[in-house]
């Protein structure tokens, strides 16, 4: 068993395979360690020649809700020009999922030796390995272009070993019975041969997907146009979204004994229930701001009514401490679990 929550973001152009390597990473992790596993797909189904992003959640505790992953340890880009993608943030949902990794590996399907794609355009730390997936699986698979998803698994676990890949090969196989999945077998075991790794990069070039909010006005017209480069609120979270107003939770009104309803509601898993350490009352519900959207759900199925939507101006001006998790962090545990 592995502790805490790993987030895995997979980064692909439509048919290169990113769902079904995300299947089977899920699979693997459950088999294996007994994990629990979530996953999500952006954009769903869609022609070639389309980004598709693919989020897995494997995590020791029940995944609550399903989201994007915000503090992914690993993400695979299995096309290198979507890291040109990240540079110019040509695409809003790409850039997102990529740049979000900080701190861990960044495998990419690529010709070229991981020093060449230095520096990378967001601030990152850790491991970065090129692997030329597309000429591997293409030999193997007599595909061109090639679907590259099982070719760079390989490639991944025999970095980080955080499975055993005789077990996701013979989950290959069973997914792609047949000469198909002997091909994709063989082309995973070279990439795991052939991957090339660079340790210890430390790449600062800016936080390209957090735009930067402008100097708040007196005052909004009602409608605000939905542009990234002039929005503010949701300070790290999608740039099509805008907030003004954040939840805040009358903690004596805090009265649900097991399960909340607004924490299991929460569409971005930004919302929990904190059980101890409150003063003056025994519990009481509070948010991540940087993640939270203001789409007031968790006010709307509040069983007592302990959450209002106040604006976030006025909850910072009277200094709200609930509305940020890190009082919290020893106290409770990951939300993202």
């Amino acid at each position: 068993m592995i502790g805490g929550t790993k987030e895995v973001t997979l980064a692909c152009m439509s048919g290169q395979g990113s769902v079904q390597t995300m299947e089977l990473l899920a699979k693997a992790y459950y088999e294996q360690h007994g994990m629990y596993v979530g996953s999500l797909v952006f954009p769903g189904s869609r022609s070639k020649s389309t980004p598709v992003v693919s989020y897995l959640k494997v995590s020791s505790r029940p995944v609550a809700a399903i989201s994007a992953n915000y503090e992914p340890s690993e993400v695979v880009v299995f096309w290198d020009g979507l890291l040109r993608v990240v540079e110019k943030a040509a695409h809003p949902v790409v850039t997102e999922a990529i740049s979000r990794l900080r701190r861990g590996l960044l495998l990419v399907n690529s010709a070229s030796a991981p020093a060449d794609l230095l520096p990378l355009p967001w601030n990152f730390e850790g491991t970065l390995a090129t692997v030329d997936a597309s000429e591997i699986a293409r030999r193997h698979l007599g595909r061109n272009p090639p679907p590259v998803g099982v070719t760079l698994l390989g490639a991944s676990l025999a970095i980080t070993r955080a499975l055993e890949l005789e077990r996701v090969l013979r989950l290959v196989r069973e997914r792609f019975p047949g000469t198909v999945g002997e091909a994709n077998v063989a082309a995973a075991q070279e990439a795991s041969e052939r991957v090339q790794v660079l340790q210890g990069v430390v790449s600062a070039r800016g936080q390209v997907h957090i735009p930067l909010a402008p100097k708040a006005p007196e005052a909004l017209p009602e409608w605000y146009p939905l542009d990234k480069e002039t929005m503010p609120g949701f300070r790290q979270g999608s740039p099509y979204i805008w907030r003004d107003e954040v939840p805040i939770c009358e903690d004596t009104k805090c009265l649900c004994k097991h399960t909340c309803l607004s924490e299991a509601m929460c569409p971005d898993n930004t919302g929990f229930i904190v059980r101890a350490g409150i003063e003056g009352a025994r519990q009481g519900y509070r948010i991540d701001v940087d993640y939270c959207r203001g789409c007031r759900i968790c006010v709307e199925v509040c069983v007592y009514s302990a959450l209002q939507m106040v604006p976030e101006k006025e909850a910072i001006a009277r200094g709200y401490e609930g509305i940020t998790v890190e009082p919290y962090l020893g106290k409770q545990p990951s939300r993202r679990a």
